[in-house]
């Protein structure tokens, strides 16, 4: 069964974070996305488990 990947709005949602944040935590390794779409601007894509796994960090 594959996994769904979810895109950079519906991270910063899940997380209740901004755009700005979740760039800076992809840059330091923070969360990774699993795949990026060819180009500048291509879309990334995450998984699901690896936004789930930050949500106790980032609510406290």
């Amino acid at each position: 069964m594959e996994t769904e990947l979810i895109g950079a709005a519906e991270v910063c949602e899940r997380l209740h974070i901004g755009r700005s944040t979740l760039q800076r935590w992809a840059k330091s390794g923070r969360l990774q996305p699993v795949h990026k779409a060819p180009g500048t601007t291509g879309p990334r894509l995450y998984d699901p488990a690896d936004v789930e796994a930050l949500m106790p960090a980032v609510s406290q």
